[in-house]
């Protein structure tokens, strides 16, 4: 028997706002915990308050990550807060490796 996936994508970008409400039902997490996440400084809203709060959607991915993070590795939120950041450099560096060795293989060429 044949096992079939199914993948969903999804394409965002940081012109989409979303309010913590929205934010909440789209990730399937409690407003409490992206409220965490902003004072843990993981995300950054517009906004003073809560209720004027708006979030970029690729704030979507991040805290689906950070959900992941916190349910596998059972991390508190200064734990969850500093994966999250060294993730994210991680991620810089090996765009600036790849770039820099696309460079390299154009030189050699």
């Amino acid at each position: 028997m044949v096992k079939h996936s199914q993948t969903t994508l999804e394409i965002l970008d940081d012109r989409l706002r979303l309010s913590l409400r929205e934010l909440s039902v789209q990730t399937g997490s409690h407003a409490e915990f992206i409220m965490d996440l902003v004072e843990y400084g993981v995300l950054q809203p517009e906004g003073g308050q809560p209720r004027e709060w708006r979030f970029p959607g690729t704030d979507l991915i991040l805290i689906k990550r950070a959900m992941r993070l916190r349910r596998d590795f059972d991390l508190n939120l200064s734990g969850l807060a500093l994966a999250l950041e060294l993730l994210e450099e991680i991620r810089m560096l090996r765009r600036t490796v790849a770039e820099l060795e696309e460079r390299q293989w154009d030189e050699e060429s």
